[in-house]
Formats: C-alpha cells, sequence, structure tokens
C-alpha cells in the first residue's frame, strides 16, 4: 500500500531512469560519440600518442574489450524490445551509452585508471561494477533482493522508485570517482569506495524519508 498524502513530493508515473529527462531525446547522439571516442583511442594508441594525461597505455586487449563492450551496448537494448515497453528500452539505451561513454572518455584521458592490469586484479573492476550495479536500479520493481531496501520504500512503489533512482546515480559517481582516485593514488581507492557507500546510505535514507512525510 502506497502512503497518501504527498503528491506535492511524489506524481504518479514517477520517470525511472537513471539520467534526467533532458537527455532522452539525446540516444542517437551518444551511440555516435561513443564511436567517434573509441575511434580515437584507437588512433592515440596506433599513433602513440603522449601528451599531459594522455598515455599510451592501452593496451591492445583493452581496446579491444571496449570495442566488444560498445558492441554489447548497442545490442542489449534489441534483446529487451519484446519484452519491455519501448520507452523504457530507449531509456535503458540512453543509460547503458552514457555509462559507455564516461568510460571510453576515461580510457581516452586517463587511461592509466583502465589498464589491463587493473582490470585483472580487481581495482578496476570493482569501480566499473559499482557503476553497473546502478543501471538496473530505476527499473527494477520492489522486491526482497535488489534495491535500496528501507522501511519507506517497502511501503510504497513511488518511494521506491525515486529512491532507486538516486541510489543509482550515486553507484554511477561513486564507481567512476574511486576508479579515477584509485588510478592516482591507489591506497585510496578502498577508502573512496568506503566513503562512497557511507555517503549513498545516509543520503537514500534521508531521501526516502523526506519523501515519505506527509
Amino acid at each position: 500500500m502506497a502512503y497518501s498524502g504527498h503528491h506535492n513530493k511524489l506524481r504518479p508515473g514517477v520517470n525511472a531512469m537513471l539520467l534526467p529527462k533532458y537527455f532522452q531525446t539525446k540516444l542517437t547522439d551518444f551511440k555516435f560519440a561513443n564511436g567517434f571516442l573509441l575511434i580515437l583511442c584507437w588512433l592515440a594508441q596506433v599513433l602513440r600518442v603522449s601528451f599531459g594525461s594522455i598515455q599510451p597505455l592501452r593496451t591492445l586487449r583493452t581496446l579491444i574489450l571496449f570495442s566488444v563492450a560498445d558492441v554489447v551496448v548497442l545490442y542489449i537494448p534489441r534483446r529487451l524490445t519484446p519484452h519491455l515497453e519501448a520507452v523504457k528500452v530507449r531509456q535503458i539505451a540512453l543509460d547503458l551509452n552514457v555509462l559507455f561513454s564516461l568510460y571510453v572518455l576515461i580510457l581516452l584521458f586517463a587511461p592509466q585508471a583502465l589498464d589491463t592490469a587493473y582490470l585483472d586484479n580487481s581495482q578496476a573492476g570493482l569501480g566499473i561494477l559499482f557503476s553497473l550495479l546502478g543501471v538496473p536500479m530505476p527499473y527494477i520493481r520492489p522486491n526482497g533482493a535488489y534495491g535500496i531496501r528501507l522501511p519507506w520504500t517497502k511501503n510504497s512503489t513511488e518511494i521506491w522508485e525515486k529512491t532507486n533512482i538516486l541510489g543509482a546515480r550515486l553507484l554511477l559517481i561513486i564507481g567512476i570517482v574511486s576508479l579515477l582516485v584509485g588510478a592516482f593514488q591507489a591506497k585510496w581507492f578502498l577508502m573512496s569506495l568506503i566513503i562512497g557507500v557511507i555517503v549513498l546510505s545516509g543520503a537514500t535514507i534521508a531521501y526516502a524519508h523526506h519523501l515519505a512525510q506527509p
């Protein structure tokens, strides 16, 4: 049963997506941008570009992994089309493309954060995992296993949706920030994750409680 009396804070049909509504029309732009940035990464590697923070540290393996990931990002929405509404599929596709854009920018400008060695020893992998964990959160229904499960989110579908959108965005930020911190100061990687989790917990609890007030 949903809470009543909070129509100033909640509205029917909360727009569940990882990004603000403004970006809904930008899916095609992000697809082209991802392809362009990926080509730049390959060119930077082939030409051994070295300028400032742009260093030729991208291994062939890492570039191949990113190229495959780009194909997967384009393919997943096609697989979801028979099972979800077209609007929802487009929103998920946009989230995936924007997430990929952020990481391919890191690959281009701070490749040391995504060096194959980091992918193998889990530091980069853990940062990426945090970001990926947030992608499904704006779209899942209340359940007992995954999502921001609090007393207020359990009792209101609308509070669940809005709180999980916030949680998803924070997970995305935590994953990327911790990855960049770890790339330049490896000893601070774990600490940045811990601080991020604390912020995530406090922010979602406070937000859900605020939404539940009459």
